[in-house]
């Protein structure tokens, strides 16, 4: 229900961070588990991280930072618009790489999309398709680009009490992320040919 929640959120005008809550609500009531037993197996510590990233990045959007970054990217952008993909797709994946990859395509979708109607040359549907896997890929590069890597080395870590550091992720999920970029490269290339 949440899932069905999530794709029919603008029909039900309902928010996604509301639609999930709601859902997580659901399932802890439906468990017919205390909600102290609940509460007390959350890592708080992966929740404080998200909580304050979240921040940082609705800060940086809503005085204007993500706005100024996007106008830099599209003041240098060259006029071929493959060439201005593939700049994009390495900018948002670099990016992505920083700062949690779903903030970066929210941010960096729609100001995108502006700089693709003000260009010719440009192809919308190239754009986007730069921008996602700029962002699904870019979250691979560093253990806090993506949600999935950094809950995965977190139960890594509850579980096992091992440890991944940066220079170990970077050397085999980094490495493969670039390798998955650089191809994606070439699927642009095709579609900046159809489109």
């Amino acid at each position: 229900m949440t899932i069905l929640g999530f794709i029919f959120s603008d029909q039900l005008g309902i928010s996604l961070s509301i639609i999930a809550i709601t859902g997580g609500m659901v399932i802890v009531v439906a468990n017919s588990k205390k909600i102290e037993d609940a509460m007390s197996k959350l890592d708080w510590s992966l929740i404080a991280f998200f909580l304050g990233l979240f921040i940082l990045i609705n800060s940086l959007e809503i005085v204007g930072v993500l706005g100024i970054i996007a106008s830099w990217l599209a003041d240098i952008l060259p006029e071929n618009g493959f060439l201005a993909s593939i700049i994009i797709l390495w900018f948002v994946s670099f990016f992505s790489a920083i700062v949690d990859n779903i903030v970066v395509a929210a941010a960096f979708g729609p100001i995108l999309y502006e700089v693709t109607q003000a260009n010719p040359n440009y192809s919308p549907v190239v754009i986007a398709w730069a921008t996602i896997f700029g962002a699904s890929f870019g979250g691979g590069i560093t253990p806090i680009g993506a949600p999935s890597a950094v809950i995965g080395l977190s139960m890594l870590k509850r579980k096992t009490g091992e440890k991944m550091g940066w220079g170990e992720f970077i050397k085999t999920q980094g490495l493969v992320t670039l390798i998955r970029i650089i191809i994606t490269g070439g699927y642009l290339f095709l579609l900046s040919l159809i489109y």
